[in-house]
Protein backbone atom coordinates (compact mmCIF):
# COMPACT_ATOMS: atom_id res chain seq x y z
CA UNK A 1 0.00 0.00 0.00
CA UNK A 2 2.66 2.30 0.59
CA UNK A 3 4.43 1.85 -2.63
CA UNK A 4 0.81 2.42 -4.27
CA UNK A 5 0.72 5.83 -1.96
CA UNK A 6 4.48 6.76 -3.03
CA UNK A 7 3.52 6.07 -6.88
CA UNK A 8 0.24 8.03 -6.66
CA UNK A 9 1.91 11.54 -4.91
CA UNK A 10 4.48 10.71 -7.46
CA UNK A 11 2.97 12.54 -10.38
CA UNK A 12 -0.48 13.78 -11.68
CA UNK A 13 -0.24 10.83 -14.43
CA UNK A 14 -0.27 8.38 -11.81
CA UNK A 15 -3.25 9.94 -9.87
CA UNK A 16 -5.30 10.03 -13.19
CA UNK A 17 -4.48 5.98 -14.16
CA UNK A 18 -5.66 5.03 -10.48
CA UNK A 19 -8.41 7.01 -10.74
CA UNK A 20 -9.53 5.45 -14.30
CA UNK A 21 -8.88 2.13 -13.17
CA UNK A 22 -10.39 2.43 -9.66
CA UNK A 23 -13.32 4.94 -9.71
CA UNK A 24 -14.70 4.61 -13.84
CA UNK A 25 -17.04 7.71 -13.86
CA UNK A 26 -17.06 10.56 -16.02
CA UNK A 27 -14.56 12.68 -14.27
CA UNK A 28 -12.06 10.17 -14.61
CA UNK A 29 -12.33 11.05 -18.66
CA UNK A 30 -11.31 14.75 -17.38
CA UNK A 31 -7.43 14.76 -17.09
CA UNK A 32 -7.38 13.00 -20.55
CA UNK A 33 -9.75 15.47 -22.27
CA UNK A 34 -8.01 17.96 -20.88
CA UNK A 35 -4.27 16.81 -22.68
CA UNK A 36 -6.41 16.28 -25.60
CA UNK A 37 -7.80 19.77 -26.25
CA UNK A 38 -4.55 21.14 -25.15
CA UNK A 39 -2.64 19.01 -28.00
CA UNK A 40 -4.78 18.86 -30.90
CA UNK A 41 -7.05 22.20 -30.11
CA UNK A 42 -4.63 24.75 -28.61
CA UNK A 43 -5.87 28.09 -27.93
CA UNK A 44 -3.04 29.99 -29.34
CA UNK A 45 -1.33 27.95 -31.43
CA UNK A 46 1.30 29.89 -32.64
CA UNK A 47 2.65 29.23 -29.06
CA UNK A 48 2.12 25.79 -28.32
CA UNK A 49 1.56 23.88 -31.55
CA UNK A 50 -0.27 21.18 -32.53
CA UNK A 51 0.92 17.58 -31.22
CA UNK A 52 -1.20 14.78 -32.32
CA UNK A 53 0.82 12.56 -31.25
CA UNK A 54 0.71 13.48 -27.61
CA UNK A 55 -3.01 13.87 -28.16
CA UNK A 56 -3.45 10.62 -29.12
CA UNK A 57 -1.26 9.08 -26.23
CA UNK A 58 -3.86 10.32 -23.58
CA UNK A 59 -6.24 7.87 -25.29
CA UNK A 60 -3.86 5.15 -25.24
CA UNK A 61 -3.22 5.97 -21.28
CA UNK A 62 -6.88 5.85 -20.94
CA UNK A 63 -7.14 2.41 -22.47
CA UNK A 64 -4.10 0.92 -20.32
CA UNK A 65 -6.14 2.44 -17.14
CA UNK A 66 -9.68 1.64 -17.61
CA UNK A 67 -10.40 0.89 -21.48
CA UNK A 68 -13.88 0.40 -21.46
CA UNK A 69 -14.81 1.05 -24.51
CA UNK A 70 -18.38 3.74 -23.26
CA UNK A 71 -14.68 5.60 -21.85
CA UNK A 72 -12.87 5.42 -25.06
CA UNK A 73 -15.79 6.05 -27.28
CA UNK A 74 -15.74 9.20 -25.73
CA UNK A 75 -12.46 10.19 -25.66
CA UNK A 76 -12.08 9.23 -29.31
CA UNK A 77 -15.40 11.56 -30.32
CA UNK A 78 -13.87 14.11 -28.19
CA UNK A 79 -10.69 13.96 -30.27
CA UNK A 80 -13.03 14.48 -33.41
CA UNK A 81 -14.69 17.01 -31.65
CA UNK A 82 -11.63 19.04 -31.07
CA UNK A 83 -10.18 18.54 -34.31
CA UNK A 84 -13.22 19.89 -35.88
CA UNK A 85 -13.22 22.91 -33.59
CA UNK A 86 -10.11 23.17 -34.38
CA UNK A 87 -9.88 23.61 -37.94
CA UNK A 88 -13.14 25.84 -37.88
CA UNK A 89 -11.32 28.67 -35.74
CA UNK A 90 -8.13 28.33 -37.71
CA UNK A 91 -8.96 27.48 -41.37
CA UNK A 92 -7.58 24.67 -43.11
CA UNK A 93 -4.29 22.58 -41.49
CA UNK A 94 -3.33 20.21 -43.18
CA UNK A 95 -3.62 16.40 -44.43
CA UNK A 96 -1.61 14.55 -41.44
CA UNK A 97 -3.91 15.97 -39.23
CA UNK A 98 -7.44 15.34 -40.79
CA UNK A 99 -6.01 11.91 -41.41
CA UNK A 100 -5.29 11.52 -37.91
CA UNK A 101 -8.91 12.71 -36.86
CA UNK A 102 -10.74 10.28 -38.93
CA UNK A 103 -8.40 7.73 -38.07
CA UNK A 104 -9.21 8.11 -34.28
CA UNK A 105 -12.71 8.89 -35.45
CA UNK A 106 -13.38 5.50 -36.87
CA UNK A 107 -11.35 4.03 -33.72
CA UNK A 108 -14.43 5.21 -31.69
CA UNK A 109 -17.23 4.65 -33.55
CA UNK A 110 -15.77 0.80 -33.58
CA UNK A 111 -15.59 1.06 -30.07
CA UNK A 112 -19.47 2.47 -30.07
CA UNK A 113 -20.58 -0.81 -31.68
CA UNK A 114 -19.28 -2.55 -28.52
CA UNK A 115 -21.21 -0.43 -26.08
CA UNK A 116 -24.52 -1.19 -24.38
CA UNK A 117 -27.46 0.92 -26.57
CA UNK A 118 -28.03 3.57 -24.45
CA UNK A 119 -24.34 4.45 -24.81
CA UNK A 120 -24.80 4.26 -28.40
CA UNK A 121 -28.49 6.13 -28.23
CA UNK A 122 -26.11 9.29 -26.45
CA UNK A 123 -23.18 9.48 -28.10
CA UNK A 124 -24.08 8.57 -31.25
CA UNK A 125 -25.85 11.94 -32.77
CA UNK A 126 -22.40 13.65 -30.89
CA UNK A 127 -20.63 11.26 -34.15
CA UNK A 128 -23.18 12.57 -36.65
CA UNK A 129 -22.76 16.13 -35.40
CA UNK A 130 -19.15 16.13 -36.25
CA UNK A 131 -19.43 14.64 -39.89
CA UNK A 132 -22.55 17.25 -40.63
CA UNK A 133 -19.86 19.78 -39.05
CA UNK A 134 -17.23 19.15 -41.68
CA UNK A 135 -19.46 19.20 -44.79
CA UNK A 136 -17.84 22.53 -46.45
CA UNK A 137 -14.68 21.48 -45.34
CA UNK A 138 -11.64 20.24 -47.79
CA UNK A 139 -9.27 17.46 -48.25
CA UNK A 140 -12.07 15.20 -48.50
CA UNK A 141 -12.50 15.22 -44.55
CA UNK A 142 -16.36 15.36 -44.81
CA UNK A 143 -16.44 12.49 -47.19
CA UNK A 144 -13.99 10.56 -44.98
CA UNK A 145 -15.87 10.66 -41.98
CA UNK A 146 -19.38 10.24 -43.54
CA UNK A 147 -18.04 6.64 -45.03
CA UNK A 148 -16.96 5.89 -41.85
CA UNK A 149 -19.82 6.69 -40.20
CA UNK A 150 -21.91 4.90 -43.00
CA UNK A 151 -19.77 1.97 -42.60
CA UNK A 152 -20.06 1.39 -38.71
CA UNK A 153 -23.60 2.58 -38.36
CA UNK A 154 -25.31 2.38 -42.04
CA UNK A 155 -28.75 2.88 -41.06
CA UNK A 156 -27.85 6.73 -39.12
Amino acid sequence: MKLVGDLYALRQENQDFLHARILKDASTLVPYKETIEHYISPAEPWKNPVKLSLARKAIRDYRKAAGDPEGLAELMLFYAECGVSFTLEFGDIDEAFYSSVVSVFSDGLMMLNRCEQDVVDKLLPRYKGVVLSTADMGWGFYESLRDTLDVDFPDS
